[in-house]
Order: C-alpha cells, then sequence, then structure tokens
C-alpha cells in the first residue's frame, strides 16, 4: 500500500508546482492557481486555485503527520448529517522527485459562494451575523464537532447570512473547544457589524476605520500605510493588521515584506507580522526566481531559504 514520502512537498516545491501545473501535477494540470493567496504554516501548504468554474482551497502537506490529521476530518465531515465542509483526497498528485518516482498527495476543499466574515462584518447588521453564528454552532454541536481552527478568516458569510467554515483540516470529534475562538467573533462583530442596513449603501464606507497615510495599492491583501510614526500594513478593509512600527517596508510579495525596525535592524516579514528573518541585517536581497534569500551583516553574508532557515 502507498504511503506518503516523509520529504513531503516543501512550500518552495508546491510554490514551483502552482506556477507550472501542468508539469507538476498530475489531475490538476488545468488550475488555474493564484498566487497572492500562496500561504504556508506548520502542517500544509495552502493556495487558491480555480478548477473548471469552481474555487477551491489547495493544500500540499508539509509534515507527515499532517496527511493523518487531514483525514481524519475528511471521515468526519462524511459522517456528518449536514454539510458542513467537503475535502476531497488526491493521491500522488504532485511530482516531488521525477527521478524516483516520489509524488506527494494533495486535499482539495471547495471554496463556498460569499463573503468572508472578516470583510462581512462591516457589511453586515449585527442581528444578521449572529443569527448565522448561532444557527452554525447548532450545526457544530449537533454534529459532535470541533473545527479548531476558527477564525474570521476561515468563516464564508453566503446570501442567506449562512455561515461556512473554510480550512478545516484540524477538525476533530468534541464541544466547546471552539468556544473562546467564537467568544472572540463575536465581540468583533458587536464593536464593528452594523446596527441596521443603510438605505444608501455608499454610507458603508462611514462604517469603515480609517487610518492617516498616504493610500498605497492592495498587494497580496495588505496595503501599506506611511505616516510620520512610521510604516504599517492594514488589510483591504483599512483595518490596521500589523502596527505602524517600521522605518521603512516594501509592499509584500509572495507572503514577506523586508523591513527595517526603528532600531536599524532590516528582516523579513510575513502577512501576520511574523518574522520570517529576525531583524538583525544591515541589508537583505530575496531572489524571486530560487526563494533564496541573501541577509548582509558588514562583510558577512548570510543564505536563507524559502522558509526562513539558513543554508549550508
Amino acid at each position: 500500500m502507498y504511503e506518503l514520502p516523509y520529504c513531503n512537498c516543501s512550500p518552495l516545491q508546491f510554490r514551483d508546482s502552482t506556477r507550472h501545473p501542468e508539469l507538476w501535477f498530475t489531475t490538476l494540470r488545468n488550475a488555474r492557481f493564484d498566487e497572492e493567496t500562496l500561504k504556508y504554516g506548520k502542517y500544509f501548504t495552502e493556495c487558491e486555485a480555480l478548477i473548471g468554474d469552481r474555487r477551491y482551497m489547495v493544500y500540499a502537506p508539509t509534515i507527515y503527520d499532517a496527511t493523518r490529521m487531514a483525514k481524519l476530518s475528511m471521515l468526519i465531515f462524511e459522517e456528518c448529517s449536514s454539510r458542513i465542509s467537503t475535502i476531497k483526497y488526491l493521491r500522488r498528485e504532485i511530482v516531488v522527485d521525477p527521478k524516483y518516482d516520489i509524488y506527494t498527495d494533495v486535499f482539495l476543499e471547495e471554496i463556498p459562494a460569499g463573503t468572508p466574515l472578516r470583510e462581512a462584518i462591516y457589511t453586515s447588521t449585527q442581528s444578521h451575523l449572529l443569527r448565522g453564528m448561532r444557527a452554525f454552532r447548532r450545526r457544530l454541536k449537533e454534529n459532535n464537532i470541533v473545527l479548531n481552527n476558527v477564525d474570521i478568516d476561515n468563516i464564508i458569510v453566503d446570501e442567506s447570512y449562512e455561515w461556512h467554515a473554510i480550512r478545516c483540516l484540524y477538525a476533530t470529534y468534541g464541544q466547546r473547544r471552539d468556544d473562546a475562538a467564537f467568544r472572540l467573533i463575536k465581540d468583533n462583530i458587536m464593536e464593528y457589524s452594523l446596527t441596521e442596513l443603510p438605505s444608501d449603501t455608499s454610507a458603508l464606507d462611514a462604517t469603515r476605520r480609517e487610518y492617516p497615510g498616504i493610500k498605497l495599492p492592495l498587494c497580496e491583501r495588505r496595503r501599506r500605510v506611511v505616516t510620520k510614526e512610521g510604516v504599517g500594513f492594514v488589510d483591504e478593509r483599512d483595518t490596521i493588521v500589523i502596527p505602524v512600527q517600521y522605518l521603512t517596508a516594501t509592499d509584500f510579495y509572495e507572503n514577506r515584506s523586508i523591513v527595517t525596525t526603528k532600531a536599524g535592524g532590516v528582516g523579513i516579514i510575513d502577512r501576520d507580522g511574523r518574522y520570517i528573518i529576525a531583524p538583525e541585517y544591515d541589508r537583505i536581497e530575496f531572489d524571486h526566481e530560487d526563494g533564496d534569500s541573501k541577509a548582509y551583516r558588514g562583510d558577512n553574508v548570510t543564505l536563507y531559504d524559502y522558509n526562513g532557515r539558513i543554508k549550508g
């Protein structure tokens, strides 16, 4: 029986595969991947893709345990009395090493039609959103499911204000472990959503938080904000997501921005503001072709791989 090799698909291999799916994928050769949505974590590297006329999240396991975890989630959702998520398993989908016939598996998750909750909070009423949340939590409870990944970025709200989860590969059986996450979502709804829908839709703009500074282009769902206090980032709703704390920062490209701290150190952050490379250098160059970064400190050069690990 085939088992996923321990040398799972690295984030760099996955990125390169999505750029040329006709070369590296088995059944998804005609998929169109959205490179701006490429994101990697501890268990999976993910990217949104248009397959036919539907949008999917495509996940490649980065460690062996991720496959076991995703398969368990598949079984849980297959046994549900109501549809919460549909996960498909594509065996031997990405070519990792053609010379030795090594492949890695892939998981697909259809993205429901609707608006991400992060956006819906600013354009929907409290009553509609809270009703949707209560119904969604009731479905989870009836099926004894814990998502373990509840977040405003992982919920889609459709036209009927029904909630749908994405990034569901962490689900387990049980109850109550999502409670804290739902309380945080409710606090956001109560603070930022509308008490009632305005008759003039242009009035929705008044509900969005505004920050001083230059209105720069949106890059990978992040916009640089330049003020007298420094540089930070807001999202597509102009909600600040990375505080104004840097002396300089580049626009995001491939989930990374080269930043200079006010202490003068140069590093690389991801879209959540976490350091991929600590701000300990005089200068950093990111090679868009091979994914490596060269970090300069005086006469010394340190080479980092795509994941932020020192090479050599």
